[in-house]
């Protein structure tokens, strides 16, 4: 008896150490796809276990990472993991790193030397029309009421479209300690301004997040700004961003309507609710405020509090924005129809490359729209500066 109890311990305990850490094997070359032994890997400590991506390793990958299985797994990126170069017409609408009612997640470095590369400077170069013409794709990509996930200590860099997605109800995500960056893009056309998008929010509520680096550079031979920081979508609520440096880009952290698409989102009489972003270093065309796509909604409580401007227009309000740049005759047709109501809004705290406090009020109408449209903007403590 006791031989036989002492032989199903033993079992178990080979069994554990077999299992859990997973720890996948790449294949050593571009051109084959490690994300088979990745998906395998997660299949098989998806439940609670681990999943090590080694330092020192480099895995290419060729499909998509499905995090379906990871239920309160704990996925770790010590190495690298880029995409192959090439099939870029592969991933148009596929996101890299699929999290489709995933419930419970984290995706860390614990040593800070993970990286997750999109390489996709080779699109770049391929292509010069936007993304929102052909429909984008997210690297991490959050739907289907995913929930309790966490990203934190990784550097990802030139990803084709968007960093982060959160979409389709997901809540509890939670993004920290992150560095993101693109280079060597199109910056020469209004249409790509928005190409790329560190973090992206629609249809989602209760999302963290802080301490994060975000920077675009556009390619010498194009040159401008390109990339929005972060932008709020229809659906997006009870949303917090915090300690946020954003360099080289279009647009700051903005709510921005139509980034996902033309038509993202159910109707609903409040699209974008329950926004407070605050400590904010911000080097970008429009740092801050509503540059969107008309709707009939209601936008309301939003709260930019300490930012710090370097550069661009500070808190810009503007309904008939998206792309209207690119089309001038539809850009007066909409200030005529728009239909939207914009309350509690507050920019707060506000230094650097500003202005004097602006003055705060109702206006109904917002001039210069029609009598359909009510904006409510307050303004506080705004110190014009030196940018350091």
């Amino acid at each position: 008896m006791f031989l036989l109890t002492f032989a199903l311990l033993a079992l178990s305990f080979s069994f554990v150490l077999a299992v859990d850490p997973c720890i996948p094997t790449p294949g050593g070359w571009q051109d084959l796809d490690d994300a088979p032994s990745i998906n395998a890997a997660i299949v098989s400590c998806g439940a609670r276990g681990t999943i090590i991506i080694p330092a020192n390793s480099i895995f290419n990958i060729r499909s998509p990472i499905d995090f379906t299985p990871c239920q309160s797994c704990d996925f770790q990126i010590e190495g690298t993991v880029q995409v192959g170069h090439g099939n870029w017409g592969f991933w148009a609408k596929k996101d890299f790193f699929q999290f489709k009612g995933v419930k419970g997640a984290r995706v860390r470095s614990v040593t800070g030397t993970g990286v997750v590369d999109g390489n996709a400077i080779e699109y770049y170069t391929q292509r010069f029309d936007s993304g929102m013409f052909e429909g984008t794709n997210a690297f991490f990509g959050f739907t289907d009421q995913s929930s309790e996930i966490r990203v934190e200590n990784l550097v990802v860099k030139n990803v084709m479209h968007r960093f982060f997605r959160i979409i389709g109800n997901s809540t509890n995500i939670h993004l920290t300690n992150l560095t993101l960056s693109s280079v060597e893009q199109w910056g020469a056309y209004p249409r790509n301004e928005q190409d790329t998008v560190g973090i992206e929010i629609g249809e989602a509520s209760n999302i963290d997040i802080s301490a994060i680096d975000i920077s675009f550079q556009a390619a010498q031979r194009t040159r401008g700004p390109v990339g929005v920081c972060i932008a709020f979508d229809r659906g997006a609520r009870s949303i917090t961003v915090r300690q946020i440096t954003c360099t080289g880009a279009f647009g700051g952290v903005l709510v921005q309507m139509a980034s996902i698409g033309w038509n993202y989102g159910t109707p609903s009489p409040v699209a974008v609710e329950n926004i407070h972003v605050s400590d904010l270093d911000v080097d970008a065309s429009l740092a801050t405020g509503i540059v969107t796509y008309p709707a009939v909604t209601t936008l309301r409580n939003l709260t930019w509090e300490n930012v710090y401007v370097r550069n661009g227009n500070p808190a810009p309000v503007e309904l008939c924005w998206y792309k209207s740049h690119s089309f001038t005759p539809w850009f007066s047709t909409c200030r005529e129809s728009v239909n939207m109501t914009v309350r509690e809004v507050l920019f707060k705290g506000y230094r650097g490359k500003v202005q004097e406090t602006p003055a705060s009020g109702v206006s109904w109408p917002y001039t210069p729209y029609n009598n359909m449209t009510s904006v409510e903007l307050r303004y506080e403590d705004w110190v014009p500066g030196t940018v350091e």
